[in-house]
């Protein structure tokens, strides 16, 4: 960007055209402490704004006056309920009626997921909700026809896991005794 007149920064001509079309907007006057904005124009086209400061000499100057902001209106006040005439002596009142009390709405529990106690190919066990989980790839070692060991081939054995439905209660009793037995023995991330 080049330097224009009384060291002002030029702004960018998208810059520009948007300051351009912000001052071109109708504003309302009335307001408590106004904010002057001059848009100043240099020779070479470029255009600078200014807050409450006059462009410098050999610019053109258009002012802008914007309406500060107003604090919000207060919410209206709640309106008191009118005042009952005193019962005459000797007499009953009606009861003031009292306000509906809100509705309970009690949901149903979702039921439990299924839950499945598998076992991987190697021994591995785990619980999930599928009694039919995806195939693993269990590793195979490769060889070359000459024996040696190649560092890029990789084979594997699509091997399925065997899952059975869960007993209530026992099963998720030592699930949770598992998982226990697992976070106590995670090492600490200090």
């Amino acid at each position: 960007m080049t330097g224009a007149p009384g060291g002002l920064r030029a702004l960018p001509v998208t810059t520009a055209i948007a300051a351009a079309l912000w001052l071109a907007a109708p504003v309302p006057r009335a307001a408590a402490q106004d904010v002057v904005i001059y848009r100043c124009v240099a020779a070479d086209g470029s255009v600078m704004l200014q807050n409450g400061q006059r462009c410098p000499k050999g610019t053109r100057e258009q002012r802008r006056v914007l309406e500060a902001p107003r604090a919000p209106a207060p919410p209206p006040a709640p309106a008191a309920p009118p005042a009952a005439a005193p019962a005459a002596p000797g007499t009953l009142s009606a009861p003031a009626p009292v306000a509906a009390a809100p509705a309970i709405v009690e949901l149903a529990a979702a039921p439990a997921p299924p839950l499945h106690a598998c076992r991987t190919w190697d021994g591995e066990r785990y619980y999930g909700d599928s009694a039919e989980p995806a195939p693993r790839c269990a590793p195979l070692r490769t060889t070359a026809l000459d024996g040696r060991s190649p560092t890029a081939a990789q084979a594997c054995e699509m091997r399925l896991d065997t899952c059975e439905p869960v007993a209530k209660v026992k099963e998720h009793e030592r699930r949770i005794l598992d998982l226990s037995v697992r976070v106590a023995k995670m090492p600490r991330k200090d």
